[in-house]
């Protein structure tokens, strides 16, 4: 589904950084994908900060570009707190996160919480979304040492 998606047309959105003076500045990058059948739909990734005010203020930032968006949006990334957090809570104002809380990301070693997620504006139908533990050809223990974080996964209809 997704190379017919992309094939249709794509449009780059114009990045954000949160604080280009920071050590570890962080922005969001985003692309507008047109559908089959017609419409658009925004794809973006993000990772927040590690301290909480930066996190907060980049979740400001991206909840305004969910607004502004003018379609559906799908922003995955990592997230460096858990659903309770107040930069989550500010996310929450216009994204859900799809997957249940027990389907922990990190660490990716032996999960404990949920920091990582593929999160969807309202009305995006959602028939999957977890934590992803292993892969086709890739085994369990290969997915828990690639990264620090186990990576989530969504399938959705468009």
């Amino acid at each position: 589904m997704a190379a017919r998606v992309v094939r249709r047309g794509m449009e780059p959105v114009a990045q954000v950084l949160s604080d280009p003076q920071a050590v570890y500045p962080r922005g969001i990058a985003a692309v507008r994908l047109s559908v089959p059948g017609g419409g658009q739909l925004m794809v973006s990734t993000i990772h927040l900060a590690l301290q909480q005010d930066n996190r907060v203020t980049h979740a400001r930032e991206a909840v305004e570009r969910v607004r502004r968006a003018g379609c559906p949006v799908v922003m995955g990334g990592d997230l460096n707190e858990t659903a309770d957090g107040p930069a989550r809570r500010i996310l929450d104002e216009v994204l859900r996160d799809p997957a249940e809380p027990t389907e922990h990301t990190f660490p990716a070693t032996r999960p404990r919480r949920r920091i990582d997620a593929v999160l969807v504006t309202p009305g995006l139908r959602v028939r999957t979304a977890r934590a992803l533990r292993s892969a086709p050809g890739v085994p369990a223990a290969r997915m828990r040492t690639a990264s620090d974080h186990l990576g989530t996964v969504v399938d959705l209809d468009i």
